[in-house]
């Protein structure tokens, strides 16, 4: 089985990694690739849903969000949802021409984990603001455990334009558009 390309985005909650995927798949469609986004949160929000979340990634929602992944992965192993998101690449089997867009890899072992399925570009998104998490969101594991040193790439976001170009330079210097069969 071919491994497929899986771009994976790490950075802090806000910096812009939902908008790197968007910027990604655009840049993407007019190619034969096809682009699938998925988060490790995926299954998370959907726990959280069936509880009664509304979706919105505020104060409260945030700290739902860290709350339930950390009983979970004490009851089920911190590799549970990696293991969630891995199992759902590879029900697409060997699909030439994809790339899977991780909008969220936050853990070391969720990196190790799409490591071993397919070829990762694993992208820190960085941008200086002032977060609206609370000190204690602030210092959860989920916000401090990838460090951009330990990535291969990182794009800075200072304003949506400048978003744009340096995600299709990026593109265009790791040579995605060549990769076409």
């Amino acid at each position: 089985m071919n491994k497929p390309l899986i771009i994976s985005l790490s950075g802090k909650a806000g910096s812009g990694k939902d908008t790197v995927a968007s910027i990604i798949e655009e840049e993407l469609s007019s190619s034969r690739f096809r682009t699938y986004s998925l988060a490790f949160a995926d299954h998370l929000k959907y726990q959280l849903e069936e509880l009664g979340w509304d979706g919105v990634k505020d104060t409260r929602g945030r700290a739902f969000l860290q709350e339930l992944a950390d009983t979970v992965k004490h009851y089920h192993g911190e590799s549970y949802y990696a293991t969630e998101t891995v199992q759902e690449i590879k029900s697409f089997g060997d699909t030439p021409n994809t790339v899977f867009i991780i909008t969220d890899t936050r853990y070391k072992y969720e990196l190790e984990a799409l490591r071993e399925v397919g070829h990762v570009l694993a992208i820190y998104v960085k941008r200086d603001f002032e977060s609206t998490l609370t000190p204690k969101q602030t210092s959860h594991s989920s916000e401090n455990s990838i460090s951009e040193e330990s990535l291969d790439y990182v794009i800075e976001n200072h304003d949506l334009a400048e978003l744009r170009y340096s995600v299709k330079i990026l593109l265009d210097i790791i040579g995605i558009k060549y990769l076409e069969d």
